[in-house]
């Protein structure tokens, strides 16, 4: 009886239950990243000695690890150290994050330093200001018909030589911006121009980008500025751009080729670029089978053949 006064008084001051005493967790060593960018000691030391292109390459190895933040960083110095491709780059990541005004501000700061891509990057944020600016209530052509207004009432320009033309430089100007694209040799910016021109029926101008679009290592340039040299009633002198672009696997213009040789009863000639065309993957068949340029091939044995070994590739 006496024992269990005790245990009792005991309880009554130190408390009795079966929760157990709390102990001190030690903290659990947490891992340290290591980066998978492989960055020298030396290279950083040089970016912030003010090496603006060993800082842009700090950031593509970043990039390249997927170790974002790091990326933006080093973009960023190299763009304050005027490198153009950092801002561009920097301008980029800005845009994936939805970004849109601090995008702007980097790829204004590399077009400023002639990086063509930044520039037309410029061009079409302005363009899609634009589209979203515009009311509801306009039908679409009302709607092209107010852009095409826009961008005439803020660009003049002439052809010179037959090679250059020259734009008023306007600040927030889609064409003006396109203008720099091209002539910092993008190659989407001067097939942009091509296709603005060749919409308004001004050809010379058209051919003119396209022909600077071609001689950038875009194909469909070269295709293209053999299309404007038809539509200006040259077709021979289209033929050099169509044979480019042929040269380049540009299975359409080899198909003209083709259509433009049976015209002229040059069969053989004909045939070599038809069966390039079908190497090269065209496979518009109804058009081929009512192609009425094509009838001097057909009589060929080897045309059928053609066409049914490239349908059964297809």
């Amino acid at each position: 009886m006496f024992k269990l006064i005790l245990t009792f008084l005991f309880c009554l001051i130190v408390g009795c239950s079966n929760v157990p005493l709390q102990t001190v967790e030690q903290p659990v060593a947490q891992p340290v990243k290591v980066s998978k960018a492989k960055v020298t000691a030396l290279q950083q030391k040089q970016c912030l000695n003010g090496d603006g292109k060993t800082c842009h390459q700090i950031a593509v190895s970043y990039q390249r690890a997927t170790e974002v933040k790091m990326a933006f960083k080093f973009f960023e110095i190299g763009c304050n150290l005027d490198q153009a491709e950092s801002c561009y780059e920097a301008g980029k990541l800005k845009e994936i994050y939805k970004a849109p005004l601090e995008s702007e501000l980097f790829f204004r700061k590399a077009c400023r330093f002639k990086s063509g891509d930044a520039c037309l990057s410029i061009a079409l944020l302005i363009e899609g200001r634009k589209a979203v600016s515009t009311t509801e209530e306009m039908t679409d052509k009302e709607k092209e018909e107010a852009r095409q207004k826009e961008i005439d009432e803020n660009a003049s320009g002439k052809v010179e030589q037959g090679e250059f033309i020259e734009f008023e430089d306007q600040q927030g100007d889609v064409l003006s911006f396109l203008i720099h694209a091209c002539d910092y040799k993008s190659r989407e910016g001067c097939m942009r121009l091509g296709s603005y021109y060749d919409d308004k029926q001004e050809l010379e101008k058209a051919f003119v980008f396209f022909l600077r679009a071609c001689r950038l290592d875009q194909v469909a340039g070269c295709h293209n500025a053999g299309v404007v040299k038809s539509k200006m009633g040259q077709e021979a002198f289209g033929l050099e751009y169509y044979l480019l672009a042929c040269d380049k696997k540009n299975a359409e213009s080899c198909y003209v080729l083709a259509s433009f040789y049976a015209k002229k009863e040059q069969v053989e000639k004909g045939m070599l670029f038809f069966e390039r065309a079908l190497n090269y993957g065209y496979n518009n068949w109804e058009k081929i089978e009512g192609d009425g340029d094509l009838s001097n091939l057909r009589a060929n044995p080897k045309f059928e053949e053609l066409v049914n070994s490239a349908k059964s590739k297809n």
